[in-house]
């Protein structure tokens, strides 16, 4: 594995790291101790946003957990609270027992905080997730009890049934026809979704659902921003996305599982710490490094190594 040089800047925040100063390589993965800096605790004044998607409503002001009157209380969406979300916010996704079907979008200085004030997303255990029933009429027969799905968008895919990922079979990559499916099995050829069913069953009978939103959380030119206690899975494409120019974005005690590409992906110039979290079961990758990207991982489950991509 290899990794890059930094400026001094960051060479400070990621003081016990090996010295890097006579290395001059791309992407490192390394193991290290806390980036503390990014977890103590928000100023007095940086606000406590609430989101419940229960009890909540888009009507209220989000500054409160439970609703108080009619215009004071918990967000109903996520997208709500983003949106009226300030710099250094600690926004707290009140965990109901039932996920959040949306994903959340962090960019700019709205979205980031500093380095003794983070921006914080605290999740509480909740579970985002981007899957969707599949209606009755979006299968299609096929002789061998073999059904055929459609999905709009292509390239990514992810099949669940009664909330349980299905096991899918590879396709080599320019295969000319169908490969053989085993009974309860899928598999993703030439932008559609194949799936094997028993004889006895049809899938229009059953819950099917599958990866339909495309990132659970993107980030993009935000600074200190702290992730803690959330599920994020069955996105099409990632779990988490920092895209570019993410710096000191720490993702703590968070799960990144089955989604349609990969866990955690990160690219450009950004720089995150992987803490006590666990990413599992993602299709491609468990974790996407990309460009000049720089992730440290700590005390943290893999399921497998990460793919480093040079460009």
């Amino acid at each position: 594995m290899r990794y890059s040089q930094i400026d001094d800047f960051h060479r400070d925040i990621l003081q016990k790291i090996a010295p890097m100063h006579s290395i001059r390589l791309t992407h490192r993965i390394v193991i290290l101790s806390l980036l503390a800096v990014l977890l103590l605790p928000s100023m007095a004044s940086a606000r406590k946003i609430y989101v419940n998607n229960r009890r909540g409503s888009d009507a209220y002001d989000g500054l409160t957990p439970e609703p108080e009157s009619l215009q004071a209380g918990p967000t109903r969406t996520l997208r709500r609270a983003l949106k009226i979300a300030r710099a250094s916010d600690t926004i707290i996704i009140q965990n109901t027992g039932y996920p959040y079907y949306e994903g959340m979008n962090l960019t700019g200085r709205n979205h980031s905080g500093s380095p003794n004030a983070p921006f914080v997303i605290d999740g509480n255990g909740a579970v985002l997730s981007g899957e969707r029933s599949i209606p009755a009429r979006g299968w299609r027969k096929l002789p061998n009890d073999i059904w055929q799905l459609k999905p709009y968008r292509k390239g990514h895919y992810q099949l669940s049934l009664a909330n349980k990922v299905l096991p899918e079979v590879d396709v080599p990559t320019g295969a000319t026809k169908l490969p053989d499916i085993p009974e309860g099995s899928w598999c993703a050829w030439r932008g559609s979704i194949y799936l094997h069913t028993d004889p006895q069953e049809e899938p229009t009978e059953k819950p099917y659902a599958f990866a339909y939103e495309g990132v659970g959380i993107s980030l993009y030119d935000v600074r200190s921003v702290v992730i803690r206690n959330i599920t994020v899975q069955r996105f099409r494409l990632d779990g988490i996305n920092a895209h570019d120019r993410c710096d000191r974005v720490v993702l703590n005690e968070v799960n990144t599982r089955e989604n349609g590409r990969s866990g955690v992906s990160i690219g450009g110039t950004t720089l995150m710490l992987i803490r006590s979290s666990t990413i599992e079961k993602n299709r491609k990758s468990s974790l996407l490094i990309q460009e000049n990207a720089a992730v440290e991982v700590e005390e943290s489950n893999l399921d497998n190594p990460p793919t480093v991509i040079d460009e």
